[in-house]
């Protein structure tokens, strides 16, 4: 309360009046820090509660393109808005590139949510090619951007720029997941035939777990492109390792490893690699990360039996925070494959229907044996074992696994399992596969791979015996496995095979060539569909080595991997800008 003239004296006393005023002036300053002290307080508080929140809270967005000037990204929004989508852009600088201006649309809570919108508008034509980003606040949203712009008469047009680079976020990316497998090695036809097959309901098969191949001849390798839109990556001479697996978190940050723990990053897209130290001599088989900095290396350590030869090996799980400058390494027995849907929680299934879950980013693992009961059979006997070989999820809920038949008698292709909360009940999906020849209850057969772009829409790949005759096939459900389209394609070699939806999919055929001496030399084919594998197209021929890992983000850009150091790039410049 302030003070005020004594009653009845308003004009006297002066002095007085001084010593109020010093006194209202001294208590004003008080009550001025008590409340900004509070106030600064309870503003810090918020700032990191906003930030905490920003930190946990990832959303995304569709990327669809990149382009170098600001106009062009305006008339794509434009064109994008008026197809009633959310159309934006955001501005990055790129290293070795400059500016680009990113066109993006929507905000998604999750990637499974972006992923399944950005396929619907690719199948009704509004769209192209796409990757999922993290979402970034558009240019023309942000309050500092419409400042800049605001003062634009004052600012020089590179200044502009300038601010509005530091005010961006930076992207992330979440990937879409390739899972090598590396079945027994047959023989590859003189002619990978292109095959139009029926199509009709289909039961599924079940994929090996990885088996090593022999050594690799040291023979001169051939590579004839018949799609020029296959490149050499990187360095011819980076290495002399097989490189067995690669992963991309985005158009320009991946990684591949091989032989003996050597691992390598790009982050310019594959113009150039980088040798990482993994600090294990295991074969790595598998990679996968969730963002740039978080990954995980699946890996296998040969060991010797008795009498030297080889006998089995240890599977090394290989953890990263940093991008894979360092690796921290677990055991995980019997493991062939793994999935992650985050940072913490992950998926590992293998041989001895193993399958396991973490919840802390592959520190601890936990058993699960809810599948065990739905294999119908022994999961072990004298003839025969069985174990899962891929696992994809959607979400923390929505997943799908595959088991195979191994060893000496091999007559079951095997099942697929599905789970929608979040592994704790899992359902087996029935697979019946067509044959011509085959009749009973069995097929003998082998699946390969299982990608799902929504609860209700994916594909399995494997291979099957009907006759005497040997197929790759594809088969695709719409409605969740009650019905199954399959594609058969007769094929003595052994597959590698990726899609990422029901029309585009890729598959390396290879398989040791013919009167090769002592040493095996292995051919590949590398082929390719646009129409859910009733026909294929001879992309490339790899003559003296095997092309053990492909990974596609879109059907204009991917890259394959294999023997002697080789790492090849797709670019189709002309169909898609999604790139940068």
């Amino acid at each position: 309360m302030l003070l005020s003239h004594p009653a009845g004296f308003p004009g006297c006393c002066p002095g007085l009046t001084r010593f109020r005023n010093l006194l209202n002036r001294k208590f004003l300053k008080m009550i001025m820090w008590h409340r900004i002290s509070h106030l600064g307080i309870i503003s810090l508080l918020l700032i990191n509660i906003i930030v905490d929140t920003r930190g946990q809270a990832k959303n995304y967005a569709i990327q669809i393109a990149a382009v170098e000037n600001q106009s062009e990204a305006e008339t794509i929004v434009a064109d994008l808005k008026s197809k009633g989508l959310n159309g934006y852009w955001v501005m990055a600088e790129i290293a070795g590139l400059g500016t680009r201006y990113r066109i993006r649309i929507g905000q998604f809570k999750t990637n499974t949510e972006a992923r399944t919108i950005a396929e619907k508008y690719r199948k009704r034509g509004l769209i192209a090619d796409f990757f999922i980003a993290t979402w970034e606040e558009p240019a023309t949203n942000n309050i500092r951007q419409r400042r800049i712009a605001a003062s634009s008469e004052k600012n020089s047009a590179e200044d502009v720029a300038k601010t509005a680079e530091k005010i961006k976020h930076k992207p992330e990316l979440e990937p879409l997941v390739a899972k090598p497998a590396d079945p027994p090695a047959t023989q590859l036809p003189d002619d990978l035939r292109q095959v139009d097959a029926p199509s009709y309901p289909v039961r599924t098969a079940e994929p090996s777990p990885h088996i090593g191949g022999p050594p690799v001849a040291n023979a001169l390798p051939d590579l004839n492109f018949k799609n020029s839109n296959w490149k050499m990556s990187g360095s011819h001479a980076l290495t002399t390792q097989n490189m067995r697996t690669i992963f991309f978190i985005d158009s320009l940050t991946g990684w591949i490893g091989g032989d003996d723990g050597s691992v390598f990053r790009t982050t310019d897209g594959g113009m150039s690699w980088r040798p990482l130290i993994s600090g294990t001599r295991a074969d790595i088989n598998l990679i996968q990360f969730v963002d740039w900095n978080t990954g995980w290396m699946l890996g296998d350590m040969e060991k010797s039996g008795l009498e030297g030869g080889k006998s089995d090996s240890d599977k090394v799980l290989l953890l990263t925070n940093d991008g894979g400058k360092t690796w921290r390494q677990k055991q995980l027995s019997n493991v062939t494959s793994i999935f992650f849907i985050d940072a913490r929680t992950g998926w590992a299934v293998g041989r001895n229907a193993t399958i396991l879950k973490t919840t802390d980013g592959g520190e601890q693992w936990q058993a699960v044996s809810e599948l065990e009961k739905l294999i119908g059979l022994p999961v072990e006997s004298t003839t025969y074992n069985y174990g899962f070989s891929d696992i994809f999820f959607l979400d923390a809920d929505h997943g799908w696994i595959i088991g195979n038949f191994y060893g000496r008698d091999r007559n079951n292709i095997g099942g697929l399992y599905v789970t929608s909360d979040g592994g704790r009940n899992w359902k087996r999906i029935p697979l019946t596969l067509q044959t011509q020849y085959s009749s009973g209850r069995f097929t003998p057969g082998v699946l390969h791979s299982v990608h799902f772009i929504e609860q209700n829409t994916g594909t399995v790949s494997g291979e099957m015996m009907d006759g005497e005759g040997r197929f790759f096939f594809a088969i695709h459900t719409r409605d969740g496995g009650r019905t199954w389209q399959q594609y058969r394609t007769p094929s003595s070699a052994t597959h590698f095979t990726q899609f990422i939806d029901l029309e585009n999919g890729w598959t390396a055929a290879f398989a040791p060539r013919e009167g090769s001496a002592e040493a095996v030399i292995y051919d590949t084919a590398l082929m390719k569909t646009d129409n859910g594998g009733m026909s294929w197209q001879n992309d490339f021929l790899a003559r003296g080595r095997r092309i053990r890992a492909i990974f596609f983000l879109s059907p204009s850009l991917g890259w394959a991997v294999g023997d002697r150091g080789t790492i090849l790039k797709f670019e189709d410049k002309k169909k898609s800008k999604v790139k940068s």
